[in-house]
């Protein structure tokens, strides 16, 4: 089995989904004031971050004559990613814009709600249109083949080249001018983590653990012990397996202990039983 399956396998248990899509009975604002005021001056940098904001928290859809096979997100992806490739361009070190734009080009898809009913259960595979991103929700269904997220995933696939290649590029020209910030640095690693590219994967989320907080060092835990096992550095992955091991306030959600045990073993180490 390849060293990516192991990992796979073993990192199975950090990712929490529940099999309930339970509805979120707080409905979030909707968007179009800060639409129409980015459209009136595209050069109102705050406004465009604060689209971008609202934008990827609004999972509400909406569904025309109340057919489920007739949904569209009320917000559009394509307008945020437009609205905020203008402020990292204009000031590559307008930190605050690059948080939303990062969490739209690492998608690999787009959760919808229906606030009205109360159900939570669309999803949109994220296309690619040239330089826009086109998210098209359908109804998720459950217990029956083929599954709805990984058909939804595979069709995400053919479009996340070209959006990660442009975190890749848009983290390269941040940490160009914040250097010691290690938001650019983990952007640009995962970036280029999606690309198959590990050797620099792992130089730029061990840049970003270095100068981070305790909090983001351990946030970084799976994209790091990935990017070393990939690049085949051993020693760096069991060294990042004893730091993890040792921190006393790791989050046992995600990272379990019978996890850190196959770590071991796929690194070629083995603790005595129960350890």
């Amino acid at each position: 089995m390849s060293a990516r399956s192991l990992l796979a396998l073993i990192a199975l248990g950090s990712v929490v989904a529940s099999p309930e899509l339970g509805a979120q009975w707080r409905v979030p604002p909707a968007c179009e004031q800060l639409e129409t005021v980015v459209r009136a001056n595209p050069d109102n940098l705050d406004a465009a971050v604060a689209l971008g904001r609202c934008v990827v928290r609004d999972e509400q859809i909406i569904l025309a004559g109340g057919d489920s096979s007739r949904a569209s997100f009320r917000s559009n992806w394509a307008t945020a990613v437009r609205a905020l490739r203008h402020p990292v361009r204009t000031d590559p070190a307008l930190a605050a814009a690059y948080r939303p734009l990062m969490r739209m080009l690492f998608a690999e898809m787009r959760d919808g709600c229906d606030y009205v009913s109360g159900v939570c259960a669309f999803v949109a595979p994220i296309r690619r249109d040239g330089d826009s991103l086109i998210t098209i929700p359908r109804l998720v269904v459950l217990n029956r083949p083929p599954d709805t997220y990984e058909v939804v995933r595979q069709e995400s696939r053919p479009s996340r080249l070209a959006n990660l290649t442009e975190a890749r590029e848009l983290a390269t020209a941040w940490a160009a001018v914040a250097p010691n910030d290690y938001r650019p640095h983990q952007y640009l690693g995962q970036a280029r983590l999606g690309l198959g590219d590990y050797s620099g994967s792992a130089d730029e989320l061990e840049q970003s653990a270095a100068l981070g907080t305790p909090q983001s060092r351990r946030d970084l835990f799976w994209d790091r012990m990935e990017a070393f096992v990939k690049s085949d550095r051993g020693n760096d992955a069991r060294r990042l397996l004893d730091e993890t091991s040792s921190d006393p306030t790791r989050d046992t959600s995600r990272v379990f202990q019978s996890q850190l045990t196959g770590l071991n073993a796929l690194l070629g180490r083995y603790r005595p039983p129960g350890r």
